[in-house]
């Protein structure tokens, strides 16, 4: 509220309650008119709040999603206040005016039952009216509600993290992977193809037909933490940026907050891990793009799973830092690789795969080459043990089922980083290809980004747990989860039921309608090339991914107008409900 309000409602109450000194000893009608003053000046102030107050305030909205009752609260104070003033001027009010009826004439009623068709007549076509020039609009700008505003960060935050590509992985050189917008090196035929491996000699000449395939351009040995450059990128083709924050549906925070983290991630304390995101957030909040909605517009990007975001205490020991569970993001929509269930303003959207098409018939060729391939294997996992994971135990037993059966392939993967042939996109693709079935157990967390390798080959997921894909990517897979994917369940603790009899008793048909479904969704899966002009027809899962935001935050603005509107509504019901309890009792 303006500090003038606050000046004038302040004097006038102050006189006001010297003018009440006086009225106690004027007798009672004199009381209930001071009375009423008070009332119609409590009603102003309240109403000019209003009018001041910006949208994203706390008087309408609380820290995050979930609208605050601050504001209720206060007007129930007021009231209280109130009342007990009436009382204070008036102990038998209360009683008397309970034994008082308000009668309404006949011709009353009728004029106000005639004055409520109207209001809703003409309610009725200012929507119409609304909608017609929000259609208008449409026509005249393709891109009216799809504006993205793209803040401008210090390089601090995302260029600069690239030239210090050495430093991003304590183990690994890292600046291979941020090479070609975040897609990685090309890959190219080279004496790790595998062309003469015992899967080779298996699928015969289509593996030959595959390794051409990788070969096209389209295809990229992207890490699976490149995300927030390849969206980075992807948005700066986005065809509705706009520089007027106001004109924008979204507002995008290109901040490269995985690869930041990743350089301290391992041996710096906590005041280290979370200083860039302290002043990334401090500095948002000054910028005049965050104060209309607090940031409710706002979106972006973390390239790792949601808990590296997520440290909860100031342990030393403890994982991560505090990026997100700082007040500011609280608001913000975060896009991450794995989402929290317990959390409703992070989103899960897919890790990136090795294919990243340039044209929209590079991918109607692949989905066409994934409907014709040869497959072999009944089910196959690509994966290593795991000791201490989530699907530790599980991996184990999986293993040991591919391991003893003549139906499965199993591609072993090694820890070493150099030579681990699951990082290697031609032997995952061949395997993938040649399979009807991929088991996809829990990893390092519930997600895994060899889930969408696999589905990105024609494969079908085999789930152990609804938090690897059913809870995570909403925005990019079916809401009918059996329609592409199989759920297995748990036989005892840690062991899963018996997969090859499982994935038998699937009829054929089923099981063919499952693989045309996920080849059909894998324009959905799949980043397109930055590097190149957009995709005309296909919709990628960027495409997907921003869509959704725009239509969130369209959706929370809705949600929020309408409870400011209640809000006034009830305030004004309210202050009337009293004036009218006041003109009765002096009447």
């Amino acid at each position: 509220m303006d500090h003038h309000l606050f000046g004038r409602a302040g004097m006038s109450m102050i006189k006001m309650e010297r003018v009440t000194n006086l009225a106690f000893l004027s007798g009672f009608r004199t009381r209930c008119m001071l009375v009423t003053s008070a009332f119609a000046m409590w009603w102003v102030i309240i109403t000019l709040h209003i009018s001041h107050s910006p949208p994203g305030s706390t008087l309408f909205m609380g820290p995050s999603l979930d609208f605050s009752t601050q504001a209720a609260g206060k007007d129930a104070a007021a009231a209280a206040s109130l009342h007990s003033l009436l009382l204070s001027t008036n102990p038998i009010a209360e009683n008397s005016a309970s034994g008082l009826h308000h009668h309404h004439h006949p011709d009353t009623q009728l004029s106000r039952a005639l004055h409520d068709e109207e209001e809703e007549e003409r309610t009725f076509k200012e929507e119409e009216e609304e909608e017609n020039q929000v259609q208008q609009e449409l026509v005249e700008d393709p891109c009216a509600g799809r504006y993205v505003y793209v803040h401008d960060l210090d390089p601090r935050f995302n260029e600069e993290l690239l030239r210090q590509c050495k430093k991003l992985n304590p183990w690994v050189d890292w600046c291979n992977v941020v090479s070609n917008a975040g897609l990685g090196t090309m890959v190219k035929n080279n004496n790790r193809s595998g062309s003469s491996s015992e899967e080779d000699v298996e699928a015969g000449s289509s593996s030959l037909d595959l390794q051409l395939e990788l070969e096209s351009g389209a295809w990229f040995e992207t890490n699976q933490f490149a995300l927030e450059m390849i969206f980075h990128n992807r948005m700066k083709q986005y065809t509705c940026l706009t520089k007027n924050s106001s004109q924008a549906a979204a507002i995008f925070v290109p901040f490269y907050a995985g690869l930041e983290l990743a350089m301290n991630l391992w041996g710096a304390n906590i005041s280290v891990r979370d200083e860039a995101p302290a002043k990334l957030v401090g500095w948002l909040e000054t910028q005049s793009e965050w104060k209309p909605h607090y940031g409710h517009d706002h979106f972006m990007v973390g390239g790792r799973i949601t808990w590296d975001f997520r440290r909860e205490t100031d342990d030393e020991g403890d994982w991560g830092n505090k990026l997100f569970v700082l007040p500011a993001c609280l608001n913000m929509t975060l896009l991450v690789i794995e989402a929290s269930h317990l959390h409703q303003n992070d989103v899960g959207i897919p890790y990136p795969t090795y294919f990243h098409p340039s044209l929209d018939s590079q991918i109607h060729h692949w989905q066409q080459r994934m409907r014709q391939a040869s497959r072999p294997w009944l089910f196959s996992f690509a994966g290593a043990s795991r000791t201490e994971a989530l699907g530790g135990s599980i991996r184990e037993d999986i293993i040991s089922q591919c391991s003893n059966s003549s139906r499965c392939k199993l591609l072993a993967c090694q820890n070493d980083a150099d030579n681990n042939i699951c990082l290697q996109p031609h032997h995952l693709m061949k395997l993938f290809s040649n399979s009807v079935f991929c088991v996809q157990p829990p990893g390092d967390s519930y997600t895994r980004r060899s889930i969408f390798d696999s589905m990105l080959a024609g494969c079908i997921p085999v789930f152990f747990h609804e938090r690897s894909a059913y809870t995570q990517y909403v925005w990019h897979l079916p809401a009918n989860h059996s329609s592409y994917s199989v759920m297995i369940a748990s036989s005892g603790e840690n062991k899963a039921d018996n997969i090859e009899e499982v994935l038998l008793r699937i009829p054929t048909a089923e099981v063919e309608h499952m693989r045309q479904t996920v080849i059909g969704f894998i324009p959905n899966l799949v980043y397109a090339n930055p590097l190149a002009p957009p995709l005309q027809t296909s919709k990628d899962a960027f495409d997907i991914a921003v869509q959704a935001v725009i239509d969130r935050v369209a959706a929370w603005k809705v949600q929020n107008q309408q409870f400011q509107g209640l809000q006034k509504q009830g305030t004004e019901e309210t202050a009337m409900s009293m004036h009218r309890r006041v003109q009765r009792r002096c009447n």
